[in-house]
């Protein structure tokens, strides 16, 4: 990454938009001008995410024709351990 800590390639940056962190589309198109800063093609960086969540995905639910779904980050992950240490540590009390 530069001195912005910004990615400098085009994995760097999908992984930068999507694993790290999960930045809706609208999002990453605010990033637009910083990825063609970087020198990177922003088409084949936002091509390359859609790849990717449209493999990942989990559905959750359908609600009036339309799917809902959660891409899995490493992020999420971490939040999901967190919460399980959390449980793992303190005593149930059960009335």
């Amino acid at each position: 990454m530069n001195e912005k800590n910004y990615p400098t390639t085009e994995k760097e940056w999908v992984k930068y938009l999507t694993i790290k962190q999960y930045l809706t589309l609208n999002e990453v198109g605010y990033r637009k001008s910083l990825v063609i800063e970087s020198g990177c093609d922003f088409e084949k960086v936002i091509n390359t995410i859609k790849e990717y969540r449209k493999k990942q995905r989990n559905s959750i639910f359908e609600f009036e024709d339309k799917n809902f779904y959660f891409v899995q980050t490493q992020e999420l992950q971490n939040r999901i351990d967190e919460i399980k240490d959390f449980y793992k540590s303190t005593e149930y009390f059960v009335r």
